[in-house]
């Protein structure tokens, strides 16, 4: 084999040593997030999932949804707001 072959091959046999377990790694760290409900999700597929009629008060603070699953799906929409607009989201939810 010549010096180039030779320098060819070994970048294409490291790159591969190191994309294989990169990608698994990465596949297993969303799977792991799924498992314990921790998977970051748009809070509008949240809300569409639920069934909810509307998003959550406009002045919500701190909005996060995630979602999980194993043998169901499940999703979560946690936000802070006070305690009249979150009884008035309720009722008309």
């Amino acid at each position: 084999m010549t010096a180039q072959r030779n320098r060819t091959t070994f970048w294409l046999s490291a790159g591969a040593v190191v994309t294989v377990p990169a990608s698994a790694g990465w596949w297993l760290h969303g799977a792991d997030q799924e498992l314990h409900g921790k998977a970051p999700v748009f809070c509008g597929e949240a809300i569409r999932f639920l069934r909810a009629a509307h998003p959550p008060p406009e002045t919500a603070r701190n909005k996060q949804c995630t979602k999980g699953q194993w043998q169901t799906t499940w999703h979560n929409i946690n936000f802070q707001t006070s305690r009249a607009e979150a009884e008035a989201w309720l009722r008309i939810t």
